[in-house]
C-alpha cells in the first residue's frame, strides 16, 4: 500500500527595503522572519553599514560603490538564506554589473530550481553612463536561457518597468512561445491597477518574456489580489515590482502574494509559498496552517462517542475490500472526530511583532502607529510629511544608540588594555565585531591620543591605571 508524501512549503520573499540596514526599523526584521529565502533590493550597504546580526540566516550581498556625496549607500543586492535549508540552495552567480543574484534550490525529490534577485536601475540612472540603457536587461535574458535549459526558472525583480495589464508584446515578429499565448491566453491573461501605457523599459520587458518563454505572475487569475500598485512615490503609484516564472512550476507555487504597505519603505513584498517533496528541519505542512493541539476534555467524551458511531456509519467501502484499506478508513474518521472534538488553538506568549531593535523605543513605535494610521484613511500628504520625520527619527535613534554602545565598548577596553591588547596579539577579534585589526589599534590609538580619554567615566584615568600597572611589576 502506498502513502501520498505531502508537499512542505518553502517561503521565498522579495523585496526592495528602501535602505537596510540603513533603514532598519521595525517591519525588516518582521519580514526576514516570516521567509526561509529573502531577496532584497536597494540595500544601500557600504563599508561601515552592512547586514550583520542574523544569526538564523547566511547573508550574501553584492555592494555598489558608495557616492562621496551622501552618507548612505546605493543600489545594492542581498539574499538571506535559513540556515536550515543551506544544503539544499547555494548560490551559483553575482552580475558582473552587481545588479542580481542567482540561486539554485535542489531537493532530492524535485526537479532544480533556479532564483534570481534583480535590481534594474531606472533609465534615468547614472548608472548607464558606461553601459547601454537600450538593453537593460541584456545580461538577465542571457542567464535566463541558460538556466532554463537546466530547469526551471523563478524572476524577482524591481524592473522600472511599466507593462500595463499585457503579459507579452503583441508587436513582437520573434515568439517561439506563440502557442502559449493562442491556447492559454485566458489563464493567462493579467488584470493591473496600473493603467499606463507600457514605458521604454516596459516593452524591453515584454520582449524578453518572448523570447524566454517566461509568464508575468503580477495580476495573472490563478492568484488573486496580486494586481495591486506595487510602488508608491509622491509623484504617484506604479507596478515595477515583478515576478517571473517558467510555466514548468506553476503546479509548484502553492500561494502568490503581495505584501502590506510598511512605513519603512516605498514598496511592496512579493512573496510565495514554493511546494517541495523534500521534509525540512523548518517544514510547514499545507494542511496545518495553524498550530493545533489536543486537550483531551473528558466532558466531551459523549458526544465524540456519538460522532464517531455516526461517520463510521456514513463511511462507506468497496465491495470486498482489503483489511488495511477498512483499517484506513477507520484511522482517518478517528483522526478527524478527534480534531473536531479536542483539537484547540495553540496559544504562544511570545510577541512575534516585538522589535528586536533596542533603539527602537516607544517613541519610534508611536510614530509608526500614526503612519499606519494615516495610510489607512489615505491622508496622502500628511503621510509623506510624517513619514520623512518617522525615517529621520529612527535614524536618530539609531545613532544615538551606535554612539552609546561605541562609548561603552571604549571603555571596557580602557579598563581592560592587557585583555584588549592580549586578544589583539592573539588575533581573536571574533568578540569586536567586523573590525580589522588595523581598524582595532588605530581606534585604540586614537583612544590614548584623546584628551577626554584621561579621565574616563567610571574606570578612573588611563595614567592612574598605567601608573599602577607600572608599580605592580616593579
Amino acid at each position: 500500500m502506498t502513502y501520498e508524501t505531502k508537499p512542505r512549503l518553502l517561503r521565498l520573499c522579495f523585496w526592495n527595503c528602501n535602505g537596510y540596514p540603513w533603514n532598519a526599523g521595525f517591519g525588516i526584521e518582521e519580514f526576514i522572519d516570516d521567509s526561509d529565502i529573502a531577496l532584497l533590493v536597494e540595500t544601500w550597504e557600504h563599508d561601515t553599514q552592512r547586514i550583520q546580526g542574523l544569526g538564523n540566516y547566511n547573508v550574501h550581498s553584492l555592494i555598489w560603490e558608495k557616492n562621496p556625496r551622501q552618507r548612505r549607500g546605493q543600489g545594492g543586492v542581498a539574499c538571506l538564506i535559513k540556515k536550515e535549508i543551506e544544503k539544499y540552495v547555494s548560490i551559483i552567480k553575482n552580475d558582473e554589473h552587481k545588479c542580481y543574484i542567482w540561486l539554485k534550490i535542489e531537493t532530492p525529490n524535485d526537479s532544480p530550481t533556479f532564483v534570481v534577485g534583480c535590481y534594474i536601475p531606472h533609465q534615468d540612472s547614472n548608472f548607464y553612463a558606461c553601459l547601454d540603457k537600450d538593453q537593460p536587461f541584456a545580461n538577465l535574458e542571457d542567464d535566463i536561457a541558460y538556466f532554463k535549459s537546466k530547469g526551471e526558472v523563478i524572476v524577482f525583480g524591481d524592473m522600472n518597468a511599466r507593462t500595463r495589464s499585457f503579459q507579452l508584446d503583441s508587436q513582437e515578429s520573434f515568439m517561439p512561445h506563440i502557442s502559449r499565448m493562442q491556447e492559454d491566453m485566458q489563464m493567462y491573461s493579467r488584470s493591473s491597477s496600473d493603467e499606463k501605457d507600457p514605458d521604454q523599459f516596459g516593452k524591453l520587458l515584454l520582449q524578453m518574456c518572448n523570447s524566454t518563454g517566461l509568464l508575468i505572475a503580477n495580476g495573472v487569475s490563478l492568484w488573486p489580489n496580486t494586481n495591486g500598485f506595487t510602488c508608491r512615490k509622491h509623484n504617484g503609484n506604479s507596478v515595477i515590482d515583478y515576478m517571473l516564472l517558467s510555466e514548468g512550476i506553476l503546479d509548484r507555487i502553492h500561494k502568490f502574494s503581495l505584501g502590506e504597505w510598511t512605513p519603512e519603505s516605498d514598496h511592496r513584498t512579493l512573496c510565495i509559498d514554493l511546494k517541495c517533496m523534500h521534509r525540512f528541519d523548518c517544514e510547514k505542512v499545507i494542511e496545518d496552517s495553524k498550530q493545533m493541539h489536543l486537550s483531551m476534555n473528558l466532558k466531551r467524551a459523549p458526544m465524540y462517542s456519538k460522532m464517531v458511531e455516526d461517520m463510521l456509519q456514513m463511511t462507506k467501502t468497496q465491495h470486498g475490500a482489503t483489511l488495511e484499506c477498512k483499517w484506513e478508513a477507520f484511522k482517518n474518521v478517528i483522526l478527524s472526530c478527534t480534531n473536531k472534538c479536542f483539537s484547540t488553538n495553540r496559544t504562544s506568549w511570545k510577541c512575534t511583532k516585538k522589535c528586536k531593535k533596542k533603539w527602537f523605543d516607544k517613541e519610534c513605535h508611536e510614530a509608526r502607529k500614526c503612519l499606519m494610521v494615516l495610510d489607512v484613511v489615505k491622508d496622502k500628504e500628511n503621510y509623506q510629511k510624517h513619514l520623512h520625520d518617522y525615517k529621520r527619527l529612527i535614524q536618530r535613534k539609531r545613532r544615538i544608540w551606535e554612539v552609546t554602545q561605541q562609548l561603552l565598548q571604549t571603555q571596557e577596553k580602557a579598563h581592560a588594555c592587557a585583555k584588549f591588547w592580549g586578544n589583539l596579539k592573539g588575533k581573536r577579534v571574533e568578540s569586536y565585531g567586523d573590525l580589522t585589526l588595523h581598524d582595532l589599534s588605530m581606534h585604540c590609538k586614537n583612544l590614548y591620543e584623546l584628551s577626554l580619554a584621561e579621565k574616563m567615566m567610571c574606570y578612573g584615568s588611563l595614567s592612574h591605571m598605567s601608573e599602577r600597572r607600572y608599580m605592580h611589576r616593579t
